[in-house]
């Protein structure tokens, strides 16, 4: 079910961009259970294919996430300087920083500022966060001592931009890495403590030390209304997912299309503010109401048909002969 479950979270993201419902920030709630799901995926690529093998998962991960994400990338650059729309710019520092995606993930520190319209794919931010995730997590995922190091460590900076001591609490405890690698790291300990007999004290415990503690903070903080609503959906999304993901993954119920739905999640996330812009473009409005919501999702989604269809089908045969190599 997680391929529907990345679906469903994609969606919301699409929702959130276009305020619907009344759930303008449960955008911020799902891309932190993606977050989650993406830790939980890594710790299961390790076990599963890719133990002992970083180089090899670092192969197969760039051919997951970037042939895709260039082609979205280039697609929108295509759109905004051929039609002139939000008056984009280029120049060779802001090309490196969206083929490389980690730079912008760091968008207050380099010279890319935090304005969308810095962006050719503003969705990139947060995708800059799991980029780093894929790297730094298979050298980590089976070493207890530096989990507890790390995670400690990044939980420290999430609770400190909760209570307001950081710079920005929206920046340290949702954009920027170091502030939500805990999350991502509780995705992997639930994968090993539901899915593995070899889990350490770290996989037990950490995730229920991390659900009570942000809670606590949730509580505590909320009481004295200390923190913003962006932060509260940080924490929802942190809340909820854990109990959402280890029902997902250990569930027997099964969805029709369920990987197909994974598959297209991708797509959808990475293209669907391109397809908004497309729509501001053409009928020179935001997309409102039901009919902008079915229009942006419908495009987004043969969009991402297409690339599944295309682009993804080309690399698949890389990618398997990446993980049957690993397995050798």
């Amino acid at each position: 079910m997680t391929g529907s479950l990345r679906f469903i979270l994609a969606t919301f993201v699409v929702l959130s961009h276009l305020g619907h419902l009344g759930i303008g920030n449960f955008g911020i709630s799902s891309v932190v259970v993606f977050y989650m799901l993406c830790g939980f995926v890594v710790a299961k690529l390790m076990a599963e294919k890719f133990s002992g093998r970083p180089l090899a998962f670092y192969a197969e991960r760039f051919f997951r996430i970037y042939p895709v994400y260039i082609f979205f990338l280039l697609l929108t650059a295509l759109f905004l300087f051929a039609t002139d729309f939000r008056f984009p710019t280029l120049s060779f520092f802001k090309t490196v920083t969206h083929i490389t995606i980690i730079p912008l993930n760091y968008c207050m520190f380099v010279d890319v500022p935090p304005d969308e319209k810095n962006y050719i794919l503003p969705v990139a931010r947060s995708l800059g966060a799991e980029v780093q995730a894929y790297v730094l997590l298979p050298l980590v995922v089976f070493q207890k001592k530096i989990k507890w190091l790390f995670g400690g460590v990044s939980l420290m900076i999430f609770s400190a931009a909760m209570a307001g001591k950081m710079s920005s609490a929206i920046d340290w405890g949702y954009h920027l890495f170091p502030g939500v690698f805990f999350i991502f790291l509780t995705g992997s300990a639930l994968y090993r403590s539901l899915k593995t007999k070899d889990c350490d004290s770290f996989d037990r415990f950490f995730p229920k030390i991390c659900w009570a503690w942000v809670l606590v903070l949730f509580v505590g903080l909320g009481v004295k209304g200390g923190f913003s609503k962006e932060m509260q959906s940080v924490v929802m999304g942190f809340l909820l997912g854990i109990p959402i993901l280890a029902f997902v993954t250990t569930t027997a119920a099964r969805i029709p299309h369920d990987n197909f739905l994974g598959q297209i999640s991708y797509g959808l996330f990475i293209v669907h503010i391109s397809v908004i812009w497309l729509f501001e473009y053409l009928f020179d409005k935001f997309p409102e109401g039901v009919g902008g919501f079915l229009f942006v999702m419908a495009i987004s989604v043969l969009l991402s048909v297409f690339a599944v269809a295309t682009i993804e089908k080309s690399v698949w045969p890389v990618r398997k002969k990446l993980s049957d190599l690993a397995q050798c």
